[in-house]
């Protein structure tokens, strides 16, 4: 999957507006996550059609830069991020960002940005969910 990530300007409105033009071009947001720093924020997005909201983003004038992401299912126990962190932190691989996206009974669904997405997707077979 690709995550998205638009350069706004920090006021008012804005994600009124990009979450209002993705939804009138039937753009269903998966995942969220949005931080302001100073003038400017940065939002993620995950939707299960990054080139449409993209072209949809840079038509309103915003600048998008997209990623591939893992996303990730766990068992939802203590030590399972530990497990999958350690695996990869021992191959050589960064993990950039990661958030939760939901829970489950017995399971945590996570998006995971990493620097060698070859490599992690390998490690994490067992863990994809797609």
């Amino acid at each position: 999957m690709k995550e998205l990530h638009v350069i706004a300007p920090n006021q008012p409105g804005v994600l009124a507006g990009i979450s209002e033009a993705l939804g009138r071009n039937h753009i269903n947001i998966e995942a969220l996550a949005a931080e302001a720093m100073g003038d400017s924020g940065v939002i993620r997005l995950i939707t299960r059609n990054a080139s449409k909201a993209r072209t949809v983003l840079e038509k309103l004038g915003y600048n998008v830069v997209d990623s591939d992401i893992l996303m990730l299912r766990l068992q939802d126990r203590p030590g399972e991020l530990a497990r999958i962190s350690t695996t990869l932190g021992e191959r050589g691989v960064n993990i950039e960002n990661v958030y939760l996206l939901s829970k489950e009974t017995g399971s945590s669904v996570l998006a995971m940005r990493v620097d060698n997405y070859g490599t992690a997707r390998q490690l994490l077979k067992p863990y994809l969910r797609e």
